[in-house]
């Protein structure tokens, strides 16, 4: 699997997946075409944008700031790591719910130290991370013979071992 973008005038981004991630690079003076000296700089301060999954490139010599990069995890790392919770689902057939739960902490923990900023700006990954961890929690719950929600508050699934969690 390759990408390329074509960076031009029509088209200031610079688009590539690398390593899980997808990477969106957007240039700040490419809002500024066509404007004034006192316009530019009033676009450029309001297209920076200051949050998780988005890092700052400067200029090594004048330390100017000339570019943004967007973090995003591609979708073929959202499908795998999908398709391992389905592996743990499928696997966990008679198994204990402190392993089924050992394992999908092990596989979240896995995606978001890999991951970490990343994950925020994937809205599918947080959807998808939602959904299975409700399947978990009611494959957890099918494995104690009861669904009855009185009984599995969601501090029994957030809880170390030690106050009273699974």
């Amino acid at each position: 699997d390759s990408f390329v973008s074509v960076y031009s005038a029509d088209n200031p981004n610079l688009l590539f997946d690398m390593n899980g991630f997808e990477v969106r690079i957007r240039p700040l003076h490419a809002n500024d075409k066509g404007l004034g000296a006192a316009d530019s700089s009033a676009v450029q301060s309001a297209a920076v944008t200051y949050k998780d999954g988005v890092w700052n490139l400067q200029n090594e010599t004048t330390k100017e700031m000339t570019a943004q990069a967007h973090l995003r995890v591609e979708s073929d790392a959202v499908q795998a790591f999908d398709n391992r919770i389905r592996q743990i689902l499928m696997s966990s057939g008679a198994t204990t719910f402190t392993k089924i739960a050992n394992k999908w902490n092990t596989a979240l923990i896995g995606l978001m130290t890999y991951y970490r900023e990343a994950v925020l700006n994937t809205q599918e990954l947080l959807d998808l991370l939602v959904k299975n961890e409700n399947k978990i929690q009611t494959r957890i719950k099918i494995g104690l013979n009861s669904k009855m929600p009185s009984r599995f508050p969601p501090v029994v699934f957030y809880c170390p071992k030690e106050l009273g969690g699974l």
